[in-house]
C-alpha cells in the first residue's frame, strides 16, 4: 500500500469518527433538549396545582426515571474514553457508583413528593419546585460534560453548581420541611466526594 493510500486510509478513519462523534452529540443535545421541555412542563404543572389529585406521584418519579435513564445512557457512551484515564485509588468500581447513584435518586424523589405532599405552605414553595427541577437537568449536563464531551475541567465547575442547588435545596426546605431536606444529605455528601474525585482526574491527566 502507497503513502498516499494510507493517508487516505487515516483520513477517512478520522472522517468517519467525527462524523459519528457528531451524530451522538447531536443526539445527546437533542435529548437534553426534550428533558428540558419536559422539565419546564413538570414546573408549569406543579405551580399551577395541576397535579392536584395526586399525580405527582407519577410526574415526579417520571422525571427522575428520565433523568436517570439519559444519565446513564449518555455515561455508557462514555465509557471507553474513561477507561483510558488514570483514576485515583480511591475511585470506587462502577457497579459501587451505580448502586449509590440509584439509592440517591430514590431518596431524592421521596424527598421531592415529601415536600409536594406537605399542607404547610411556604413563600419559597415556587423556587424550590424549580431548584429541584434544576437539579435534575444539571445531573444530566455533568454526565453530558464529563462521559459526552471529555471535558473533565468544566465538569469539576458543573459539579459545583449541581452541589450548590442540592445544598440550596437542603437549607431551603430545612425549617418547613425537615425529613425532605435530610434525604438530601446523602446527595450533597456524594457529589462532595465525586467533586474531589473529580478534581483527581483531571490532575492525574
Amino acid at each position: 500500500m502507497s503513502k498516499h493510500q494510507i493517508t487516505n486510509s487515516k483520513f477517512q478513519t478520522i472522517s468517519n469518527d467525527l462524523n459519528t462523534n457528531s451524530k451522538t452529540f447531536g443526539a445527546w443535545c437533542l435529548s437534553l433538549l426534550v428533558l428540558v421541555c419536559f422539565l419546564v412542563l413538570g414546573y408549569w404543572c406543579l405551580i399551577n396545582n395541576f397535579m392536584k389529585h395526586k399525580l405527582y406521584l407519577i410526574i415526579i418519579p417520571l422525571i427522575t426515571i428520565a433523568v436517570s435513564v439519559l444519565g446513564s445512557a449518555i455515561t455508557s457512551g462514555g465509557m471507553v474514553w474513561y477507561k483510558t484515564l488514570n483514576l485515583p485509588s480511591i475511585a470506587p468500581p462502577g457497579g459501587v457508583i451505580g448502586a449509590v447513584w440509584t439509592a440517591i435518586f430514590f431518596l431524592a424523589t421521596i424527598s421531592a413528593i415529601l415536600f409536594w405532599s406537605q399542607k404547610n405552605k411556604d413563600n419559597n414553595r415556587n423556587l424550590i419546585i424549580a431548584l429541584f427541577l434544576i437539579n435534575a437537568f444539571l445531573n444530566v449536563l455533568w454526565s453530558m460534560v464529563f462521559f459526552g464531551l471529555s471535558l473533565i475541567g468544566w465538569a469539576i465547575i458543573e459539579m459545583i453548581l449541581l452541589n450548590a442547588s442540592t445544598i440550596a435545596l437542603v437549607i431551603l426546605m430545612w425549617r418547613k420541611f425537615l425529613v425532605s431536606a435530610v434525604l438530601l444529605l446523602p446527595y450533597v455528601f456524594w457529589v462532595s466526594f465525586a467533586t474531589y474525585l473529580t478534581i483527581s482526574i483531571w490532575q492525574l491527566n
